[in-house]
This record gives C-alpha cells, sequence and structure tokens, in this order.
C-alpha cells in the first residue's frame, strides 16, 4: 500500500502535539473555563507552527470526548473532577491526533493509570499483520486489571491526508475481527477507560462539524460558511465557535447551520457521555505501523 505517513510535517505535527499536551497541563485547573484552554491550545498550536486538525475538546468527568465548547460557554473545571484534552495537529494535512487526562480526584487515580497502561498495550502490540481482535484483546485485558471498562464503541482509527477517521477502526475491547494493520498506517491509539458499563451516546449541542461534501446552497450565510471553511480546512472538522468570525447574527448562524445539517452538507459531532455517568479517563498518540513495530509520532508517551 501507499503510505499515509507524511514525513517531515507528519514528525512537525507529532512534536507540536507532544509539547501541547504537556504544557496544557498548567492550564488545566478548577476554576479555569473550559472555552479558554481549548482557545489556547488552538491558538499555541498555530504559533508553534501547526494548524489545528479539529477543535480542541475538553470533556469533565463523565464526558468522554466531542467536548468543544460552544461560543459563550461559560463552564468551569469543577473540583474534584477528571478532565480529558483532546487534540489535533496538522501540517499539510498530515495529522497527529493524541490525548491526555488531567485528574484532581484521588478516588479515580487507578482510571488514570488503566488508561496509561492500556495506551502502552496498544503501541505494544503494533505491526505489520496485527489484528484488531489481537490489539482489543491486549488492551482490554489491560484495563481488566484495574476492574474497570473500555468503552467499548469509541476506537482508535487510521488517518490519512486530510481525513481524521480514515476507515480501519481500533477496537478497545476483545472483538472477532481479523481485519489487519499494514506497514504504512497511520494509526491514532485511543483507549478510553471507565468505571460506568462503558458505553457513550450523543448528549448537548455539538460544537464540532466538518463538510461531507460542497454544493451550491441558497442561504447567503450558508454559502459564507462553507466558502471559509472549505478554503481554509477542506473536509477537516471546525467549531462552531470560529464560525462567529463569519458572521455576527446568532440567529442567522444556527439556522444556516441547521439548513446545512438537514442537507447533508454538514456532519455535527455533539459531545459523548457515558451512558451510565461513568467517570472516563483517555491517553492518546499517533503511530506509523512499522514491519516490526511503530515509529512514535506524537501524542502521550508511555
Amino acid at each position: 500500500m501507499v503510505s499515509d505517513y507524511g514525513g517531515q510535517d507528519h514528525d512537525k505535527a507529532g512534536e507540536i502535539a507532544t509539547q501541547l499536551l504537556k504544557r496544557v497541563k498548567d492550564r488545566v485547573k478548577p476554576g479555569v473555563k473550559l472555552i479558554d484552554i481549548a482557545a489556547w491550545v488552538e491558538e499555541e498550536t498555530t504559533a508553534m507552527g501547526g494548524q489545528p486538525a479539529f477543535p480542541c475538546s475538553v470533556a469533565v468527568n463523565d464526558y468522554a470526548a466531542h467536548y468543544a465548547p460552544l461560543f459563550g460557554d461559560e463552564s468551569v473545571i469543577p473540583a474534584n473532577s477528571m478532565v480529558k484534552v483532546d487534540l489535533g495537529v496538522h501540517i499539510n494535512g498530515y495529522i497527529c491526533d493524541c490525548a491526555t487526562t488531567l485528574n484532581f480526584n484521588d478516588k479515580l487515580a487507578y482510571l488514570e493509570r488503566a488508561s496509561t497502561d492500556a495506551l502502552k498495550a496498544a503501541v505494544d502490540s503494533i505491526r505489520a499483520g496485527a489484528t484488531i481482535s489481537e490489539i482489543g484483546r491486549n488492551v482490554h485485558e489491560s484495563i481488566r486489571k484495574y476492574n474497570a471498562n473500555p468503552i467499548f464503541n469509541l476506537s482508535g482509527h487510521t488517518m490519512s491526508p486530510y481525513t481524521v477517521h480514515a476507515g480501519l477502526s481500533i477496537l478497545n475491547h476483545d472483538n472477532p475481527s481479523t481485519a489487519m494493520l499494514e506497514e504504512g498506517m497511520v494509526v491514532a491509539l485511543e483507549p478510553f477507560t471507565t468505571n460506568g458499563k462503558g458505553y457513550v451516546s450523543d448528549h448537548g449541542n455539538p460544537g464540532i462539524y466538518a463538510i461531507s461534501e460542497v454544493r451550491n446552497v441558497r442561504n447567503p450565510v450558508g454559502r459564507k460558511i462553507l466558502t471559509r471553511m472549505f478554503g481554509e480546512r477542506k473536509t477537516l472538522p471546525f467549531a462552531e465557535r470560529w464560525l462567529h468570525s463569519i458572521e455576527g447574527s446568532r440567529l442567522a448562524l444556527s439556522s444556516a447551520i441547521r439548513e446545512l445539517v438537514s442537507a447533508g452538507i454538514l456532519d455535527s459531532y455533539p459531545p459523548l457521555r457515558e451512558n451510565s455517568g461513568g467517570m472516563v479517563s483517555q491517553h492518546e498518540c499517533t503511530v506509523l505501523v512499522e514491519k516490526n513495530g511503530c515509529h512514535f509520532i506524537g501524542g502521550y508517551e508511555v
């Protein structure tokens, strides 16, 4: 197969992402606004020479992912909370997808250890020819040691230029899949651990959108959204709050977004919350699949 690895561009994106994960720990504190953390990550990504591959997610407690704060969101990090910061960096479309957990509750320390150990189990499983069932079994067994569950309906994934989810899902649990990794694949490994039952569903208003197709629309605000976002990002996801620089009227903007989603032009990604209210921890890195192992591109280092 043709490799999805972008060489220096990919490694630079990974270097930026790795440094941001380390630096964001000083920003995430109880009482800090979620929107300020997300904005800082995105601004620093650009300042360091990359571009956001997707909006930064700051997911608290039983929220697992896709919590990109909406425009005007006043939510803050609560005391005794578990916070997942999920960020992506791209250079010329070559993406590093990564995440870390900041835990402010000693009683949940085991969940944090469970997700770091699970990530190590995933990384240690990666090589050309490894099956999805083998990887999932190793990750699941690692998580079981902590009397915790994986999130069964969230997974890692392959990536290709300008595409965050390129088709192959890297499951974090026992499964029968015979699909195999191939040399040259770029893979985001992201085991989630929870003390809940291990399933998430949409909860709340979406803060993330992506263009699924470009076609003519009658709504003038919709046309501006598509022109700006596709011109800047192609099909990479973008944040609802970024769109307020395009249109100052919240009513006109929300109406245009609804029309674009209804027409199948935009895909929407609401926050994902653990169904049973379980706390969630996540750690993630991006690797290149090699013949006998993997090359670390960037993210959380195990």
